[in-house]
């Protein structure tokens, strides 16, 4: 079963998570402990695989704030 196929931002990726957890909460009448851990498993590699997307997007601009923060970041803060 696929949660979060449609799923293009991280925004979009939270809000749809935190309606799946509201409906499908153990605690709720219908909610089911393996639809949970299903559904926190797909959420997981589906915010990896946004943020690697997004990632890869910053590393082929030139022009990019984002990139240059985000390489210090990998680098340990170093100076040229």
């Amino acid at each position: 079963m696929k949660w979060f196929n449609d799923v293009k931002t991280m925004e979009e990726l939270r809000k749809r998570y935190r309606a799946l957890l509201k409906k499908y909460h153990p605690d709720n009448h219908g909610g089911s402990d393996e639809i949970t851990k299903e559904i926190n498993t797909e959420y997981s590699s589906e915010g990896l695989m946004l943020k690697l997307q997004y990632f890869c997007h910053l590393m082929r601009r030139t022009d990019s704030l984002e990139k240059t923060l985000m390489l210090r970041k990998i680098e340990g803060g170093k100076r040229r």
